[in-house]
């Protein structure tokens, strides 16, 4: 006979394994179609993002269409025209800054021997990858997809914040009847933790890109702009982005302004991801996602090694989607043919009334 304990563990062995092939069936479908899945995704949180500005501009009396359009295209203006005055600024800066690092690894308590060693592994890395045809059709590969994704994105931003309520309603519908009301309270459910999670960590993320940029300017760093720029998109990867990007700051410091500004610098960053780990992300994000910060470090991380930079960005956002479905109840189980809903209990008789 088989133990009932072990009948128990083996029943929910088999549920979580039909569970995770379900989910990894679901991962390579979304990652086969990410010229596809990626840009919908992206729309959905810049659809958090302009909600306001569309719900403004409406109550001032423009139509759901153009009041859309508009909130959208300003936002891809701002931030086309940001990334073309960074890439401008770097373009013209590289071959200075190539040559100041140079200078600096220098200075460091290394010897020749070493410095040439990985000057030749940074060499036959860059070798690796292909030949110089190979790198340039590579290129064009990516540069066709990532303008085929922007435009996707735009697409569908636009379309979604002018008419998400009937994407909404279509999508509702397709269930039965009995489980729509469960559908639609776990949707909105869904909906105000992804909102709330986008404004947040747009605050957080604007937060560390005035620290660093104001460190920055104070140290006489050049491209301080630009550096501050990076640091801020890189923090919509929750915990880990503002360190991680906030290295390229350190290195351009440590390159300009020598070890001792960059070990500033460092630290500043280090107090800074200790202020975002302690303050921002629990009372600021946590508050209306209900995230622990561990679990925002340990999706961050699966996201990361799962499906790279973009398994980083939409990992938070996805376990706070989940986790706001989970806690919303569903609807109340339907009353049988034959008993009215909400039937009041049997009464005593009144001795008025007999």
């Amino acid at each position: 006979m088989v133990p009932e304990r072990l009948t128990r563990a083996s029943g929910w062995a088999l549920h979580l394994m039909i569970l995770a092939v379900a989910l990894w069936v679901a991962l390579q479908i979304f990652l086969r179609l990410s010229l596809l899945t990626v840009p919908f995704a992206a729309s959905l949180l810049l659809v958090a993002l302009i909600r306001p500005p569309v719900a403004f501009l409406r109550r001032r009396g423009l139509a759901p269409g153009p009041a859309a359009a508009l909130s959208a295209l300003a936002l891809a203006l701002i931030v086309g025209c940001a990334i073309a005055g960074v890439a401008v600024r770097v373009a013209g800066q590289a071959p200075q800054l190539v040559d100041e690092f140079t200078r600096a690894l220098r200075t460091l308590p290394v010897d020749q021997a070493t410095l040439q060693d990985w000057q030749q592994r940074a060499a036959d890395a860059a070798e690796g990858r292909g030949g110089a045809a190979a790198q340039v059709l590579s290129g064009l590969r990516t540069g066709v997809e990532t303008l085929s994704g922007l435009a996707l994105t735009l697409f569908f931003t636009v379309y979604l914040a002018y008419d998400g309520e009937g994407v909404w309603r279509w999508f509702v519908e397709l269930f039965p009847p009995a489980a729509r009301t469960g559908v639609q309270a776990r949707g909105l459910a869904v909906w105000a933790a992804v909102s709330a999670w986008v404004r947040a960590t747009a605050l957080v993320a604007l937060f560390h890109g005035v620290v660093v940029g104001a460190t920055l300017a104070l140290m006489h760093v050049p491209l301080f702009l630009s550096l501050a720029f990076l640091v801020f998109l890189g923090s919509f990867v929750p915990i880990l982005g503002a360190f991680l990007f906030g290295g390229v700051a350190v290195l351009v410091t440590f390159a300009t302004q020598g070890p001792v500004s960059a070990l500033v610098l460092l630290g500043i960053l280090i107090i800074d991801n200790q202020i975002e780990a302690h303050l921002l992300e629990p009372f600021l994000v946590g508050r209306f996602v209900s995230l622990h910060p561990i679990t925002v470090v340990a999706a961050v991380t699966g996201g990361g090694l799962i499906a790279g930079l973009q398994g980083a960005v939409f990992a938070v956002p996805l376990c706070a989607a989940v986790h706001a479905g989970l806690q919303q109840p569903g609807a109340p189980p339907s009353p049988p043919p034959d008993q009215p809903p909400d039937q009041p209990p049997d009464q005593p008789p009144d001795d008025e009334g007999g």
